[in-house]
């Protein structure tokens, strides 16, 4: 069984004014609202709060983030290097307990075309994915223990992901994103999978899915309710996964309203 090794580096600047711009937009035009995103935005960058707004055109917007990040990397240069060493450290002691039971869990093999997992430290409210690329990017001032916890909740994403590629391919270029019922299965499932005692197991932590999932209702039962009992209830990931699936499919619109 292959298990990819987790790199940690520092992310490229233009990489995080791109994700921070990204995050901007989605911000002043609410296209998600599934996590707090104007809230963890204005925490991390309380300078954005009285310069952004909709009126700005992209380039101002755009020049607004490249300046307070950049600014940013350039003061926290040495940190960084001095994080990335310490995170490096922190994954080469988890890495493969928690990944072997990660591809046992979720029953499947990891492909040999992604032997790598990057995970890039830089300013950041939130924490980005691409489980295509398996790469990730985390803030590199946050505490260790929120680091790591961003860090195995995405690895599950990953995970995920080559399972359902397993099972029913894909073939598009780009990952699943909000509000497709993929997105959905991806986020709903990260409470129960990272609770199982496998995992727990190997690597203790209160990972959950996001907060609305336990939060909001259909037909007068909590969301995560019905996702917990399909875990339970399991006779496979495989069959898991696909009740899951047609759970959020069939009520799509209702979790969008409600979720975000």
């Amino acid at each position: 069984m292959l298990l990819p090794k987790i790199i940690v580096k520092k992310i490229d600047l233009d990489k995080n004014v791109e994700l921070i711009y990204e995050l901007v937009h989605m911000v002043l035009k609410s296209t998600n609202n599934s996590l707090t995103f104007s809230e963890c935005l204005y925490r991390r960058f309380p300078a954005f709060k009285d310069k952004l707004h909709p009126s700005l055109t992209d380039d101002e917007i755009y020049q607004i983030v490249d300046y307070e990040i950049k600014k940013e990397l350039s003061k926290a240069n040495e940190a960084l290097e001095k994080r990335v060493i310490e995170i490096q450290a922190c994954f080469n002691k988890m890495e493969h307990p928690f990944l072997k039971n990660m591809f046992a869990l979720f029953e499947v093999e990891w492909p040999e075309s992604s032997p790598n997992i990057v995970c890039y430290l830089g300013c950041l409210p939130v924490f980005p994915r691409n489980v295509i690329t398996k790469e990730f990017w985390i803030n590199y001032n946050s505490e260790d223990e929120k680091i790591m916890g961003g860090a195995i909740h995405e690895m599950n994403h990953f995970v995920f992901f080559e399972k359902w590629k397993s099972m029913h391919g894909y073939t598009k270029p780009t990952e699943p994103t909000h509000p497709e019922a993929l997105w959905f299965l991806e986020e709903i499932i990260v409470g129960p999978t990272l609770a199982d005692s496998s995992i727990q197991s190997v690597y203790s932590n209160n990972q959950k899915s996001y907060a609305s999932f336990y939060r909001e209702k259909i037909n007068n039962r909590f969301i995560m309710d019905y996702i917990e009992e399909f875990y339970r209830e399991r006779v496979s990931m495989e069959e898991f996964l696909n009740r899951c699936y047609e759970f959020i499919t069939y009520n799509l619109e209702e979790i969008i309203s409600k979720c975000g």
